[in-house]
């Protein structure tokens, strides 16, 4: 595999995970206006609906963002790949290795934030209760979108130290 397949993979899987956070952010979205066409009124529906419609809007900019910055990134490697290969193996061995670093911060992270969640559930207020799952359930979806490319992401770094022992 030379370096523009493994980048085209791992680009592949990194569009993956957008499109991965504008779907859960469209069923959001979707959850909350069913949600508000039901006559619900309870205080708990109330933080439900309004937390799965700011969940839903803020994971589908995301997604949408971050399919942005995967194609600005590719086409940004690809032209230095043109220029200097060298230079361009040394900038994306470092920029992934970072990114395998930083893999395990956000995860752990966005448990923390699960775990604060939940503990917001057992508070009891019905408001804070909706609002609370609403944001669990969506950093659960986050999690597991994340973790699913993470072995892309392994490869890659595996293929970019392999390629920096050859330059």
């Amino acid at each position: 595999m030379n370096f523009i397949e493994s980048l085209a993979i791992y680009t592949s899987s990194q569009k993956a995970v957008a499109a991965g956070f504008i779907a859960v952010g469209l069923v959001f979205i979707v959850l909350a206006g069913t949600l508000m066409l039901q006559s619900l009124s309870a205080q708990l529906w109330q933080g439900f609906k309004i937390g799965a419609l700011a969940c839903g809007l803020l994971i589908l900019a995301g997604g949408i963002g971050y399919l942005k910055f995967c194609d600005k990134t590719q086409a940004k490697l690809l032209t230095l790949y043109e220029q200097d290969q060298a230079a361009l193996i040394h900038l994306e061995k470092q920029r992934i290795q970072k990114v395998v670093r930083e893999y395990a911060i956000y995860q752990a992270v966005f448990a923390v934030i699960i775990v604060l969640s939940l503990l917001a559930i057992l508070m009891g207020r019905d408001f804070l209760m909706g609002l609370a799952f609403s944001i669990a359930l969506l950093f659960l979806c986050v999690m597991l979108i994340e973790a699913h490319s993470r072995g892309s992401i392994i490869k890659h770094n595996e293929y970019m130290q392999s390629l920096s022992s050859d330059v």
